[in-house]
């Protein structure tokens, strides 16, 4: 996933658009949500996110999401604990669907009906620990 927007960082940081750079050597728990919707009638589909350390999938990171038919749209978290980062490695969020029809849409802001602020398609959390 690119991550092109940072609102807050202490720590970590967002490089080449989609790596989560640990700022120092320890360990993290990363936190992510993100809102998925299927915009086919007929059928429900899948959605599998991952994590990845330096390009290498993460053992056991994998979550598998299923996308209701009809325009269906849900939200999915997952957790994992990094538990040895260093100033030169990397974090990457990765997914694949089983058909085009699933995406990962982000919403605008709106006033109507009632105002509230945008929905990203992606919120990434990276908190350390001990680091």
């Amino acid at each position: 996933f690119a991550l092109p927007n940072t609102d807050g960082s202490n720590i970590s940081s967002i490089a080449s658009t989609s790596h989560l750079v640990f700022g120092a050597a320890g360990e993290y728990y990363i936190q992510f949500s993100l809102q998925m919707a299927n915009s086919d009638n007929a059928s429900d589909h899948n959605a599998w996110v991952w994590f990845r350390k330096n390009g290498t999938d993460i053992a056991n990171s994998a979550t598998q999401f299923i996308v209701s038919k009809n325009g269906g749209a849900v939200c999915g978290t997952v957790n994992l604990l990094i538990s040895s980062a260093n100033t030169t490695d990397y974090c990457e969020i990765v997914y694949a669907v089983d058909n085009t029809n699933v995406t990962f849409p982000g919403v605008a802001s709106s006033a109507s009906p009632f105002t509230r602020p945008a929905i990203p398609s992606v919120i990434v959390t990276s908190t350390p620990i001990g680091a």
